[in-house]
């Protein structure tokens, strides 16, 4: 499916093409405009959905050809379909100009639509076809700090990276802590913060530079605090524009504090998990998280983890659950122990340990899983798996 953008302040074009591609199995609207965007705003749509074509209405306003332009100035560039309400000659002349070669005029019709499809798919096919984008990024979001939230987020990356075909970035945006560092046992360096200072000039060169290496992982890490350090929220967006672009899945780790970049970074992730304990605080703080999240309209893309689960806290699993008016997606027995012969060799839990089995399972879920069922429950059983209550685990499937 074409990965599409539609640009149009002509409300009749804009419904007339949304009508069309919301019936069409061949296009994927990524979002519809009213407006056309400035640099700033454009550069956050190509971040978060790196679309392959736009449909432009040039109808409204000779501005639409800066639209174009400004687009084109990013790589790969999409190609542009110009809308009309009626076949302009002199539009097409200046169309023609500007390097646009597609052209649709109202009243818009499946066919015409089809054939705009065909050439724009040769044309990226011939082009070498677009650089993917990967649209799998998580976010690992603890209730407070200690939650085992950097944890999870670390082992799930080295399990996603031993999966054949999985690019996996992790990426340490807890800036004032860099626990990254202490459980991968990595060198000493501001680079997630070099990263976001030099967004703009990233290439492969400096990326070498600034990207660690555990194993065949890529990790962006952090050393911790820097005194004075401000993000620009245009260079954020650059930076996860070029990591979606070299990994198929990345993995944000952000402390407990939602401050503009944790909000930033999560508004493009596909999937936020917040990471929870059977403790009354950590509970206390998850609901504390979830109307926050609400306030900022990202509450469907929630989902709970549980780490540290033991069969006699305090807290059932129940409890969390209807505490927070949230099922657990997933939950991760406590193993201590485990944990600690890891952190000592910089590494991964030990496979063979029951908390190893469930970070590997959960890692193969978020590799198997459709895009779209992601964005919902899914149940399964584990009958044999005796240290979790059975209707846990790494998928759930509906109806069972």
């Amino acid at each position: 499916m074409l990965r599409s953008l539609i640009i149009a302040p002509n409300a009749q074009l804009r419904r007339e093409l949304e009508i069309l591609a919301e019936s069409s199995t061949r296009i994927y609207l990524l979002d519809s405009l009213d407006h056309y965007p400035d640099q700033e705003e454009l550069g956050f749509l190509f971040a978060t959905h790196a679309p392959q074509a736009i449909f432009l209405d040039v109808f409204s306003s000779m501005d639409s050809l800066e639209v174009a332009a400004r687009a084109n100035r990013f790589q790969p560039a999409p190609f542009v379909v110009a809308l009309h309400r009626f076949r302009d000659q002199f539009m097409m002349a200046e169309l023609m100009r500007s390097g646009i070669r597609e052209y649709l005029y109202s009243p818009f019709t499946e066919a015409q639509l089809d054939e705009a499809i065909d050439r724009v798919s040769e044309a990226i096919r011939q082009a070498g076809g677009v650089t993917d984008t990967s649209s799998r990024v998580f976010g690992f979001l603890p209730s407070k700090a200690g939650a085992g939230s950097s944890t999870t987020a670390v082992q799930t990356a080295l399990a996603l990276e031993r999966i054949p075909g999985t690019r996996t970035l992790l990426a340490d945006f807890d800036l004032g802590a860099g626990t990254s560092k202490f459980l991968l046992k990595l060198k000493e360096g501001y680079l997630i913060h070099e990263a976001l200072d030099r967004a703009a000039e990233l290439d492969e060169a400096l990326w070498t530079e600034l990207a660690h290496r555990v194993g065949t992982l890529h990790v962006l890490g952090s050393s911790g605090a820097r005194p004075r350090f401000r993000f620009e929220p245009t260079h954020l967006r650059f930076l996860l524009e070029f990591c979606r672009r070299r990994y198929k899945t990345i993995v944000l780790d952000f402390n407990g504090v939602l401050d503009d970049l944790t909000v930033e970074s999560l508004a493009q992730a596909q999937k936020i998990f917040l990471v929870v304990t059977q403790e009354m605080m950590s509970v206390h703080m998850a609901r504390e998280k979830l109307t926050l999240l609400e306030t900022l309209d990202m509450q469907d893309r929630v989902s709970l983890l549980v780490s540290r689960y033991r069969k006699k806290a305090p807290l059932s699993l129940t409890d969390v659950e209807n505490a927070l008016s949230l099922e657990a997606e997933h939950v991760f027995p406590e193993d201590p122990g485990a944990v600690n012969r890891a952190i000592l060799i910089g590494g991964s839990v030990e496979r063979v340990t029951e908390l190893g089995k469930e970070y590997n399972r959960f890692a193969e879920w978020l590799v198997d899983a459709p895009t779209g069922d992601l964005l919902k429950p899914r149940w399964r059983f584990l009958d044999f798996f005796s240290t979790l209550p059975e209707r846990y685990s790494s998928v759930r499937q509906a109806g069972q």
